[in-house]
């Protein structure tokens, strides 16, 4: 099955900054790439954060400072 991959345009135009976006990673669809050139073309600050063990509260500490600033944070 061939994944659908969507345009970030689209996506974005569909957000609001109150509800985030939740874009789910298939083989052979990451979107990184797309969210990174897409911050440039808005000139958006973004913060790609793993979730790995004990960045729970590193994540939540971004997401407050990017509401504040403008920005996305990518987890």
């Amino acid at each position: 099955m061939t994944p659908i991959i969507y345009q970030m345009k689209e996506i974005f135009d569909d957000s609001t900054p109150a509800s985030p976006l939740l874009l789910i990673l298939t083989p052979g669809n990451d979107p990184m790439e797309q969210i990174k050139k897409f911050g440039e073309e808005k000139q958006k600050l973004y913060q790609p954060v793993s979730l790995g063990r004990g960045m729970g509260e590193r994540a939540k500490q971004l997401i407050k400072e990017m509401r504040k600033g403008g920005g996305w944070v990518v987890l």
